[in-house]
């Protein structure tokens, strides 16, 4: 007689619970965002190191991760302080003759985020700089989250702005609505198996084994990188899609 085993999943998204339906064959703990470490001595099988976890959910290192693996994504630094971040940020804006996002070091769900368009624009922000990674803003016209492991892109959906969205300039769940692959608006780019390479490159130097990304493609087919997530909220589809790729991750370390 074997014991029925289900996955165990270390996560505070609750959108997430049902992915504890799977039955898996061995003590198995997939980590969505989670860095609490297991009790030693009990032999498991992880799925997304805590390292990975971490780096994904930090943006500088998460940046920088994306550096070492020479993956395509936007320019950016970090200011000490607003005095020398406000004669950086006025290079940068002459630089590159485009706006600036910046972005809480632990931001998510589209919070902690600014458009700067100009030195008063940073001057406005909250006084801890140091906490914000800044990159050059790119206006492509196209963004996608794609779920991504070891065996490739699983699932995907395209993000478009609600027609009543107010702010444009970037998109989350709260302005934007989700086109699956088989929607016609979809609209695959070409370069599109360059860009799961390259998520898959990003995923493997962060430690992780599964994670979203999410990708700003232009008309041309050039793109962004713009960040990872190791706990993406996930609907009905993405659930049922989920287990089946983490059947087969299970099985493969397993062998």
């Amino acid at each position: 007689f074997k014991t029925m085993r289900h996955l165990i999943v270390r996560s505070r998204n609750t959108s997430c619970r049902r992915l504890r339906e799977l039955v898996v064959p061995v003590r198995t703990i997939y980590r969505m965002g989670s860095t609490t470490p297991i009790r030693r001595g009990i032999p498991y099988i992880e799925i997304n190191t805590i390292d990975g976890c971490r780096v994904s959910s930090n943006k500088q290192d998460m940046k920088l991760a994306f550096d070492v693996a020479g993956i395509h994504t936007a320019e950016w630094f970090v200011c000490r302080d607003k005095r020398t971040g406000a004669d950086l940020v006025k290079r940068k804006l002459l630089v590159w003759r485009t706006p600036i996002i910046a972005k809480r070091i632990n931001s998510s769900r589209g919070r902690g985020i600014y458009l700067i368009q100009s030195e008063r624009d940073f001057m406005s922000m909250p006084n801890d700089v140091q906490n914000y990674v800044f990159e050059r803003y790119y206006s492509y016209a196209k963004e996608y989250r794609l779920h991504v492991s070891k065996f490739g892109c699983f699932y995907t959906s395209r993000k478009m702005l609600r027609s009543e969205a107010t702010v444009r300039w970037h998109r989350h769940s709260e302005n934007s609505v989700f086109f699956n692959e088989d929607n016609p608006q979809f609209d695959k780019p070409h370069t599109w198996d360059v860009i799961v390479r390259d998520c898959q490159k990003a995923m493997q130097v962060m430690g992780l084994d599964i994670a979203a990304f999410d990708v700003k493609v232009s008309h041309s087919g050039d793109f962004i990188i713009m960040e990872s997530n190791s706990a993406p909220a996930l609907g009905d589809a993405g659930i049922e899609r989920y287990k089946s790729e983490l059947k087969r991750i299970i099985q493969d370390k397993i062998r």
